[in-house]
C-alpha cells in the first residue's frame, strides 16, 4: 500500500470509493463527471510549470495487490470568495463572511472501511503535509480544514434544516451536492448577506454548532495533534468547525527529517515504521515502511526504494510513525 498522485484511469475506482461514503463529503460528490473534472484538475496541477500554479491535488492510497484505490486525500487553493459563518458569541449572532481563511485548504479525506485502524489513515492524512513540504515555492503561512458537522441518521443536518432550509428552501443533500458541483453558483444564489441572531436557532442546533460528527472526532483529534486550532468560523451548511494552523508549525512538517536513503539487506531487521516520501512534487509517492535512521542516513529495504521510485543516495522526507488513533473522513 502506498500513496501516489491520482491519475485519469483512477476514475472508476475513485467513484466506487466515494459512492460508499456518507453524506457530507462536499468536495467529492457522487458524480462521475465532476469527479473526472477534479481528477484532471489535479493531474494538470501536478504538472504545472510552477508550484504556484497548482489549484487542486488529489492523493490516493493505492493497493497494488487488488489494483484499486482504498483512500483519497486532497489539498486545494482556497477561492478568493470562500463563504462561511463567523460566530459572534458577544452579540449572539452568525455573520456571513466570504474572506478566505487561508490560501490553502485541506479536504477530500476518505478511507475505506477495510483499511481503517491499520495506520493508513495517518499516512493518508499526513501525506498531504509531506506533499506540501515537497513544493518548490515557499509555503503559504496558514492552512485550514473544514470538518464535517453533525448530520443525523437520515443524512440531514439539523443546522441546515433549521437555518438554511427556512431561508433558502432546499434540503441538505440537494444543497450539499450543489455546493460540491457548482461552488461559485452556490455562493451567489443561496447565501444571503445578513446576520442570523442566535434566537432563530433552537437549543439543539446551538449545542451542535461547531461540533464535529462522531465519525469525524478522530480526524479532529489528529489535526489538533498537528497543531491545528479552532477558529470562530463554522461551515455554512452543517455548522461544522473550521480549524487552522501555521504551516511551518504543522507537526509532520516540523518534526520530519530530510536525509539520503541507503539500501540494506532483507536480513537487516528494521523494527520501526516510518512515513517516507520522495521529494518529487510532480511524481509524488509516500509509504509506511520499516526503516532506521542511523548517522544521518535512512536505512530502508529495496521494496521501499521501488515503491518510492528512488535510488540509493536520493533524499527523502521521513517521520517516525506515532501510535495514535487516526480519523477516517472529513470534508
Amino acid at each position: 500500500m502506498y500513496i501516489r498522485s491520482v491519475t485519469e484511469s483512477d476514475l472508476t475506482s475513485l467513484y466506487k470509493l466515494v459512492e460508499r461514503a456518507p453524506a457530507g463529503l462536499t468536495s467529492l460528490p457522487r458524480d462521475q463527471k465532476i469527479l473526472h473534472e477534479k481528477i484532471m484538475q489535479s493531474v494538470e496541477s501536478e504538472q504545472a510549470a510552477s508550484g504556484q500554479e497548482w489549484q487542486r491535488i488529489l492523493l490516493v492510497l493505492f493497493d497494488p495487490v487488488e489494483q484499486c484505490i482504498t483512500g483519497v486525500s486532497g489539498l486545494e487553493r482556497e477561492k478568493s470568495t470562500a463563504p462561511h459563518y463567523t460566530v459572534d458569541n458577544k452579540l449572539e449572532r452568525l455573520r456571513l463572511d466570504t474572506t478566505a481563511i487561508s490560501p490553502v485548504k485541506l479536504g477530500s479525506l476518505l478511507l475505506g472501511d477495510t483499511h481503517r485502524r491499520r495506520g493508513f489513515g495517518g499516512l493518508l492524512s499526513k501525506s498531504r503535509f509531506l506533499y506540501l513540504a515537497s513544493l518548490p515555492e515557499e509555503l503559504s503561512e496558514y492552512i485550514h480544514a473544514e470538518l464535517r458537522g453533525w448530520v443525523n441518521n437520515d443524512d440531514a443536518s439539523p443546522f441546515w434544516e433549521t437555518l438554511g432550509y427556512s431561508l433558502y428552501g432546499d434540503n441538505f443533500s440537494a444543497i450539499d451536492h450543489f455546493r460540491g458541483s457548482q461552488p461559485d453558483a452556490f455562493a451567489f444564489h443561496h447565501l444571503a448577506a445578513h446576520e442570523v441572531p442566535f434566537s432563530l436557532l433552537n437549543q439543539e442546533v446551538l449545542a451542535k454548532m461547531g461540533q464535529v460528527h462522531p465519525d469525524t472526532k478522530n480526524a479532529l483529534r489528529m489535526l489538533e495533534q498537528e497543531n491545528f486550532g479552532r477558529t470562530c468560523h463554522v461551515d455554512i451548511l452543517d455548522g461544522g468547525p473550521i480549524v487552522r494552523a501555521t504551516t511551518a508549525e504543522i507537526a509532520t512538517i516540523r518534526n520530519s527529517v530530510i536525509c539520503p536513503v541507503t539500501e540494506v539487506s532483507t536480513n537487516d531487521l528494521l523494527s520501526d515504521r516510518w512515513m517516507i516520501s520522495n521529494s518529487q512534487s510532480k511524481a509524488f509517492r509516500a509509504c509506511l515502511h520499516p526503516a532506521a535512521l542511523r548517522e544521518g542516513m535512512l536505512h530502508v529495504h529495496s521494496q521501499t526504494l521501488s515503491t518510492l521510485k528512488i535510488q540509493p543516495g536520493e533524499r527523502v522526507r521521513a517521520i517516525l510513525k506515532q501510535s495514535s488513533k487516526q480519523g477516517n473522513i472529513h470534508d
